[in-house]
């Protein structure tokens, strides 16, 4: 809840805002959206400056929270927001890890709602202070006024903002280097399977009757000697694997640095023109069409025949 607090202090001098968030941690739920299951909101049992802020705890995920909040009458919200702050989250959100972020995809709901400035804020310690959050808080509330001053003094009507931020591990703001403007590297998290005990029924593996396979990228999973015909695994974070770029504009080598990552993010994702991407995709589909056309293809539909 620390850096719910954190944003909910930051967000005060802002005119009429609104905290929205998952009712429970929602690490690594990426861009999930609730679908044929109601959704449960609740006013926030500990709401940060009470009288003052409206806080709202959803039963969904995070972009569960800011699509409810946008449409309007769902929530509390009065008018279209300026500006969607999706954090602080606990950890880093560099690298190939913004595709697990539900903080992230926060931030990107937002801007696919067409809220103009979008702000996904994290602070890359795995057990922040109070303080490290209040730095991360920080950094975000400066983030906002900028850009809103920016936006009002440019009439702008260009597409929505949306910018990753990664804040270093820092006790203030005062041993932050700086910031930079970023580019998204590759560092990612390598996962490691633990075996746990077996539900109900099943057989309680223990670390004597593991045996150990070797995947693809050196990714270790543990398996139960005797098979089951139920199993349960926990995912354990087994090594941080850091970019393999070092430039300085790297988001993760930044951080490092002792600098503020701001990553700029598109929503769509398409290959840059020109790329090898898109030349290797056209010798795929060069032919595509009349080997669908010949006897026997494609073997699923020949098989119902």
């Amino acid at each position: 809840m620390r850096g719910k607090r954190a944003t909910a202090a930051f967000c005060a001098p802002f005119p009429a805002s609104q905290v929205v968030a998952p009712h429970k941690d929602r690490s690594a739920i990426s861009h999930g959206l609730t679908v044929r299951s109601p959704v449960v909101v609740r006013r926030a049992v500990e709401a940060p400056r009470a009288g003052e802020l409206v806080a709202l705890a959803v039963e969904g995920t995070p972009a569960d929270c800011v699509a409810m909040a946008l449409q309007a009458g769902v929530l509390e919200l009065a008018a279209p927001p300026a500006a969607v702050v999706s954090g602080v989250n606990r950890g880093t959100n560099a690298g190939d890890n913004a595709w697990y972020s539900g903080t992230l995809a926060g931030a990107r709901e937002g801007a696919l709602l067409g809220v103009p400035i979008n702000i996904a804020i994290s602070t890359c310690d795995e057990r922040p202070t109070e303080r490290a959050y209040a730095v991360a808080a920080d950094v975000a509330a400066v983030l906002l006024m900028q850009a809103l001053a920016a936006r009002v003094a440019t009439q702008s009507d260009q597409a929505p903002l949306l910018l990753n931020v990664n804040v270093p591990a820092v006790e203030g703001a005062q041993s932050l280097k700086g910031a930079l403007v970023t580019t998204q590297g590759d560092e990612h998290i390598r996962p490691y399977w633990e075996a746990q005990d077996v539900l109900d029924g099943g057989e309680n593996p223990t670390s004597s009757s593991l045996t150990e396979e070797c995947l693809a990228d050196g990714v270790v999973l543990r398996m139960p000697a005797a098979v089951s015909s139920e199993r349960a695994f926990m995912n354990r974070i087994a090594e941080h694997v850091p970019a393999s770029r070092p430039d300085a504009d790297i988001d993760s080598n930044a951080v490092a640095s002792g600098f503020v990552s701001v990553c700029p993010l598109k929503l769509t994702q398409v290959a840059a023109a020109g790329g090898t991407l898109l030349s290797e995709t056209a010798a795929l589909v060069s032919g595509l069409g009349d080997t669908l056309h010949q006897e026997g293809h494609p073997p699923a539909e020949a098989a119902l025949a």
